[in-house]
Parts: structure tokens; C-alpha cells; sequence
């Protein structure tokens, strides 16, 4: 499955985030996804997103300017909540992209805001054999799997994310139990490549929204578009 997200379309929510909120909820100061819509971002970031922005980071082909972004997050922040969330139903587990799921604190779970889950984009992947509720290795996870969390596959991954650093262990995946819905998340204090959907009701809140396109003057535009320019003018 090909990637189709990526840090560069985007604008990631910039800072050290040490603070931990629900994914959302009724109450808007626990709410994640509240705060972040507060600060002017749109949703949480998708995993594709982040993993691409860590790859291009340990690969020495960041921008400079974001560097520092990049370095925040891994070094200082323990992990964000992404606009996903998965569902295991036997062998097979659903992919929901920016679901609607709210904290319900009678139930103690996730459920939709709404009377109904709607979703922006849904995924099936193939898990046989793979257990709930404990972690595993990602190499174990299907090819399919791996390129859409990670946007690569295992091999060509960056070996910090492959087999881990001194500071952080290697990537590794807990699926909630069968039937449940629940946000996914990254990381966690010993870990920076790890996803989760296992019962961490708080993780950190990181937005981001659609990067601004800056759209040339007239003569930049005729010097980007001289055919244009030349075929107006004809008579």
C-alpha cells in the first residue's frame, strides 16, 4: 500500500508536549482533539505523517528548519495520539481514519460521538497469527501493514526504528482486544516507534492542519508559465 500522507503537506504542531488528554471528550480541557482545534490545527496527525518526518530525520535529508521539530518530538515528548483508530475482528483488523470517538466515562471506553462510527478512510489488513493484547515485533505484522503505518517496508526502514537506539526500544505494535474500537497512539516513555491501540485512555496532544500553498504574483506567475503567457498575447 502506498503512502499517501506525508509531514510535507502538512504543519505540524511545533513545542515539547508533556501534557496528557483524552483523544476526546465531553469536557473540552481533558479533549485532545478540543485543545488542538483550539490552537488553530485540524486533527491529530496521521502516523504516516510522523513516520516520514523520523525517516527523512536519522537519513540526514530533513530540512534544516525542521530539525528541531523533529528532535522535539522524538527527545522530549512521549507520544501522540493519531488520527486513527483499530478494530480487531478475528483474523482481520479495520483501519478508521479520523474517527469519531469520544470518552465515554460510564463505559470506560471509546465510543462514537455520534449515534453511528463515521470515519474519513478505512483499511483492512490481514493479521493471522498475530496475538492482542501484547506486544509484538513489527516484522511480524504483513507487508500492507507495515507500508501504511510506517510508509516503508520492515527492510527499508531506518535501523533506529528497526532495531531501536540506547535511549528507545524497537518498533513494536499492541492491538486492543477483539471487538473494541480505540484510537491509536505513538510511543510511550521508553519507546518512540512503537503504535497502540491498548487501554492508554491519555496521550499527548499534537495538531496539525493543511500546510498554506504561497501562490506567486503575476510576473513570477509568467516566468513559471511562459506558454501561457505567450498564447493570452497572441492576436
Amino acid at each position: 500500500m502506498e503512502s499517501t500522507y506525508s509531514y510535507k503537506n502538512i504543519e505540524i504542531e511545533p513545542g515539547v508536549k508533556k501534557d496528557f488528554l483524552h483523544y476526546d471528550h465531553p469536557n473540552s480541557k481533558k479533549s485532545s482533539l478540543q485543545t488542538l482545534q483550539e490552537a488553530g490545527y485540524q486533527r491529530h496527525p496521521h502516523s504516516q505523517e510522523l513516520f516520514s518526518l523520523f525517516i527523512d530525520y536519522f537519513e540526514g535529508t530533513l530540512e534544516q528548519k525542521l530539525i528541531p521539530l523533529a528532535e522535539d518530538i522524538l527527545n522530549q515528548s512521549y507520544g501522540e495520539w493519531f488520527n486513527i483508530a483499530n478494530q480487531r475482528q478475528g483474523d482481520i483488523l479495520t483501519v478508521f481514519e479520523n474517527p469519531n470517538l469520544i470518552w465515554n466515562e460510564k463505559k470506560e471506553l471509546y465510543l462514537p460521538k455520534e449515534d453511528s462510527l463515521t470515519f474519513a478512510g478505512k483499511h483492512e489488513f490481514d493479521i493471522k497469527g498475530i496475538p492482542s493484547q501484547q506486544w509484538v515485533d513489527i516484522e511480524r505484522f504483513p507487508e500492507d501493514f507495515v507500508r501504511y503505518f510506517y510508509t516503508r517496508k520492515f527492510k527499508d526502514l531506518p535501523e533506529q526504528i528497526r532495531k531501536g537506539t540506547k535511549e528507545f526500544s524497537k518498533a513494536q505494535v499492541y492491538l486492543q482486544q477483539e471487538g473494541e474500537i480505540w484510537p491509536v497512539g505513538r510511543g510511550g516513555y521508553n519507546s518512540r516507534f512503537d503504535l497502540g491501540s491498548l487501554s492508554y485512555y491519555y496521550r499527548i496532544s499534537r495538531g496539525v492542519r493543511v500546510a498554506k500553498i504561497s501562490t506567486p504574483n503575476k510576473n513570477q506567475f509568467f516566468k513559471l508559465h511562459p506558454l501561457i503567457f505567450s498564447a493570452s498575447t497572441k492576436k
